[in-house]
């Protein structure tokens, strides 16, 4: 019921997709039997034709948005994990409403996990498999993350050789990501 309350608060006509979304009781209006699909975890569920309740405009600020969350959990949200989890703090990470409803070894493993597999270098990542196994196998030893990249990454200068065409570069204290796919 919550995520229908807020789907029709936020989204006004969001729920165009899956039915009308009555903004006063959060249920979907009674449609023809016809297109009746079912019984879902708000009452009846119908199919409906998706009317143009996203134009493009909206579309693009959808994915604008979501790109723009996807930046900030990649440049903020792994460092304040980090910084957290090196206080010995991790638990501090969870959604409070939660309210304890968790094992903490076993949410601690996971974090553990997290911060393992967004290592800087490649090779200091664990392997999918690696990482299933660390899921489904608790008494699987798990390395100790090392510090991320984003904290500290310095390129050390190689020694030049005299040329002509060599350009001069300036030693940067900063973070680096590589795409691999």
């Amino acid at each position: 019921m919550r995520q229908m309350k807020l789907l029709t608060e936020v989204g006004g006509n969001v729920m165009g997709i899956y039915g009308k979304a009555n903004k006063k009781d959060g249920k979907t209006t009674n449609e023809i039997e016809i297109n009746k699909l079912g019984e879902g975890g708000f009452g009846p569920v119908y199919k409906m034709k998706v009317e143009s309740v996203l134009d493009w405009k909206k579309r693009h600020n959808i994915i604008e948005g979501i790109a723009q969350g996807l930046v900030y959990l990649h440049k903020y949200s792994r460092l304040k994990a980090w910084q957290i989890w090196n206080k010995g703090r991790a638990l501090e990470l969870l959604d409070p409403s939660l309210n304890k409803s968790y094992i903490s070894d076993e949410v601690l493993r996971y974090i553990h996990i997290g911060l393992m597999c967004v290592q800087d270098h490649v090779t200091d990542r664990p392997t999918m498999q690696d990482v299933v196994s660390f899921l489904s196998n608790n008494s699987a030893q798990l390395g100790q993350p090392k510090q991320l990249t984003f904290f500290l990454h310095v390129i050390v200068e190689e020694p030049r050789l005299p040329n002509s065409n060599q350009e001069s570069f300036s030693l940067n204290v900063v973070s680096i990501s590589t795409i691999y796919g």
